[in-house]
């Protein structure tokens, strides 16, 4: 009977672990997954420059095509997914515009850049309450040569 109840203990004990392990590894995942997302969004939409002012020599971003193309690239990483992100666009305009919901700090000090902040909500864990959302932040800058 001894030998029984030490089973039992070390059997739920490594499912425990296991399941832990389980649910911190799926959250890294995701957690990488999303900073691929916002990456690869913030490229794309990097490209959308208005065309007028950059042959007079100015580097100034379209603000539609550039919130048209994060919103498509996160859609197409994001299966239906509830997700809020908050983005800065400093070009040489010398205004910082600022779309999305939620709350960003504004970086002075660098050249014209992108900045996108995803949130995607709290974790679905099912051994612990995590209290934290899962985000990621993206920056984007352009440099002259």
């Amino acid at each position: 009977m001894k030998n029984l109840v030490i089973l039992i203990a070390i059997i739920s004990f490594g499912s425990i672990l296991m399941t832990y392990q389980i649910d911190f590894d799926k959250m890294a995942q995701e957690k990488q997954r999303l900073k691929f997302a916002a990456d690869e969004a913030l490229a794309s939409a990097s490209l959308s420059i208005d065309l007028w002012e950059y042959a007079n020599g100015y580097l100034i971003y379209d603000d539609t095509k550039v919130k048209n193309k994060v919103k498509e690239m996160m859609n197409k990483n994001f299966d239906k997914k509830i997700f809020t992100y908050k983005l800065i666009i400093s070009d040489e305009k010398g205004t910082n515009r600022n779309y999305g919901e939620g709350k960003q700090d504004i970086i002075d000090n660098l050249s014209p850049y992108l900045l996108l902040k995803i949130n995607i909500g709290k974790p679905n864990f099912r051994c612990i309450k995590c209290y934290e959302d899962i985000y990621v932040v993206s920056a984007y800058e352009n440099q002259g040569f």
